[in-house]
């Protein structure tokens, strides 16, 4: 059922998946609960007597997570693009500057990698460097570094990255509490 904006889950129902399908201890699934709410995908509201509803926000992004993941475990290897944790506040950054870009008519920003290097700091709490894009050039996530006259530049699909770096930055708060 829908309320409150969300669609309706049973907390019940949940444990007994958990416990029965999955084989999993339920402290898991309150686990994963707490990571799904602290995102905003969902909320948990208490109803009294020990009963809880979970209430899904986002339940497109949801959708499009699993959807996402599931390509990316059955991707063969040469063809599975992995983003290591360490690359996440460097995708960060190029969709906050991308997002001051004008994208072209395929969708494609273009950043300045000194100005970046240079307004990081200030504006992120965090210097990115211009070496740090290469593991994401070497991925095919951004595009070759680009000569101008004014310094280095990188392309990417900003679109795309706004998309998936949700999806990761989930992957790894879900890793790490396991």
């Amino acid at each position: 059922g829908v309320s409150l904006g969300g669609h309706a889950l049973s907390w019940n129902v949940l444990r007994r998946y958990t416990i029965q399908v999955f084989q999993e201890p339920t402290n898991k699934m309150e686990t994963l609960l707490e990571i799904l709410s602290a995102f905003e995908i969902l909320t948990i509201e208490k109803l009294g007597e020990g009963r809880k509803k979970i209430l899904i926000q986002k339940l497109e992004f949801m959708v499009d997570f699993v959807e996402f993941y599931n390509e990316y475990l059955y991707a063969k290897e040469e063809s599975r693009v992995t983003i290591e944790k360490k690359e996440l506040p460097t995708l960060k950054a190029l969709i906050y500057y991308g997002h001051k870009a004008t994208p072209d008519d395929k969708g494609k920003v273009k950043v300045q990698l000194e100005m970046i290097r240079k307004e990081s700091v200030k504006d992120l709490d965090y210097l990115v460097d211009v070496n740090q894009y290469d593991g994401l050039i070497a991925k095919k996530v951004v595009s070759e570094k680009i000569q101008e006259a004014d310094g280095l530049s990188i392309s990417y699909d900003l679109k795309e990255l706004t998309r998936l770096v949700p999806f990761w930055q989930l992957i790894y708060v879900i890793q790490d509490a396991r």
